[in-house]
């Protein structure tokens, strides 16, 4: 096994694990909110991960390239973004307010306040996650990523066993699974360093640097969340839970493409010939593509039994959203590992405009789509959305890269395929002795 097969590995097995612990906790939390709690509760907690993923602005992918690169010691580009990091706390908490008021200012001070500590801590990981990607410590990326997550789904059970498990309560193992991993996190990212000293000389490269990566990465993340947003926008709490259910589903299936994305742009990051990392990227997406579409439709045709089965009826309408998001797996799974590896490259003003026509067709498909079919709209914009965006992709390996078709496409070698025939084919005629 090579060693980015081995890396990839890994970073999938995290990833399954958790996924089997979330579903649990998916389902619990799908049935115990109700609908509408349901969809509040993905409103609130997706805002707060956009917020804290995208509040970074870049830093995450700049000390990823300037570790990668030995431009910078690990232990003193964690410290760097360190000093940056409550600035941006506070920035992404505002524009979160600013944004969500009314879901804000509806909640009691208990979860308004795990809100604000969940998108700090969020943001605080976020900027550390770039310091593991430049180690190529994509283990601990995928652990940082999905650790959190795990804390949560043990307290939501322990909540439901002792019956105290309600929105207020959700909100806060959600902020409390975040926080209780921050100090493992921090161990994990100093620990060998031979410096920690702040470079604030190296701030203002990092934070330009930077800039283009997160409008990059805000395009890429907002993607999956314009339907959820334009429904609540449209007081359709009903079709928001529905949307959010389906398309949590669908991302359990994504798992392998987000792993290979992590470990193609830690290793793109790193590569002294960025074309030929480029080249390997397309052949992965162009591969994960094929597996997908199988895996899609196999998966559209078992939705309508294993949604009402798991979710129970009150989630009868997302049975729909999800045969939609299941055919569309393909394209997504391709394009989530092209944004990667061309911001890997060093290159976030391609993705950024490839994102930024597909987050314009999610968003106009959307807007014709979403108000006459609730949440089967919604799924079909984010579908024409990432179509949009592979397709852009597409272009730009032709156009910028060369990469023509048969460099990307799995091929076959039909000669070696025609000679064993005709050598079976002779052993067959020949007389037995």
């Amino acid at each position: 096994m090579t060693r980015l097969a081995s890396k990839t590995m890994v970073v999938i097995g995290s990833r399954l694990l958790t996924r089997a612990l979330q579903l649990v906790f998916f389902v619990i939390l799908a049935r115990e909110l109700s609908p509408e709690g349901f969809g509040t509760y993905g409103v609130l907690t997706s805002a707060i991960f956009l917020t804290g993923v995208i509040g970074h602005v870049g830093l995450r992918q700049a000390s990823a390239q300037m570790v990668g690169r030995n431009q910078i010691e690990y232990g003193e580009a964690a410290s760097t973004v360190l000093v940056a990091w409550p600035f941006l706390a506070v920035a992404c908490c505002l524009i979160l307010l600013n944004a969500n008021a009314e879901q804000f200012l509806s909640l009691d001070p208990v979860s308004t306040a795990a809100c604000w500590l969940a998108v700090a801590a969020i943001l605080l990981i976020s900027l550390w996650q770039g310091v593991l990607l430049g180690r190529g410590l994509t283990g601990e990326f995928a652990l940082a990523d999905t650790g959190p997550r795990l804390l949560q789904a043990a307290l939501v059970i322990a909540l439901l066993l002792t019956g105290s498990l309600d929105l207020k309560s959700a909100l806060v193992s959600f902020a409390a699974g975040v926080l209780i991993f921050l100090p493992w996190l921090a161990w994990r990212v100093y620990r060998g360093s031979t410096s920690n000293r702040i470079r604030l000389s190296v701030t203002w490269p990092m934070m330009r640097m930077g800039f283009i990566y997160a409008i990059s990465l805000f395009l890429i993340s907002i993607q999956g969340r314009i339907g959820l947003f334009f429904l609540n926008g449209i007081d359709a709490a009903h079709q928001t839970g529905q949307f959010f259910a389906a398309q949590r589903a669908s991302e359990i299936f994504l798992d392998v493409a987000s792993a290979a994305a992590v470990v193609l742009f830690s290793e793109t990051a790193r590569a002294e010939d960025q074309r030929s990392a480029f080249g390997s990227a397309a052949r992965t997406a162009c591969g994960l593509f094929i597996m997908f579409l199988v895996l899609g439709v196999s998966l559209a045709i078992a939705a309508p039994f294993v949604v009402t089965l798991v979710l129970g009826p009150l989630y009868a309408e997302a049975e729909s959203a999800l045969v939609v998001l299941s055919l569309g797996l393909a394209p997504v799974a391709a394009a989530r590992v092209m944004n990667s590896v061309v911001s890997g490259m060093g290159k976030p003003w391609i993705s950024a405009s490839v994102a930024v026509v597909g987050s314009c067709v999610n968003l106009f498909a959307c807007s014709l789509l979403a108000p006459r079919f609730g949440a089967v709209g919604a799924a079909m914009a984010l579908v024409a959305g990432q179509t949009t965006t592979l397709l852009g992709y597409i272009v730009v390996s032709r156009a910028y890269f060369g990469l023509r078709w048969r460099d990307v496409m799995p091929r076959v070698k039909l000669n070696t395929v025609v000679t064993r025939l005709r050598r079976q084919r002779v052993r067959k005629s020949e007389p037995a002795s």
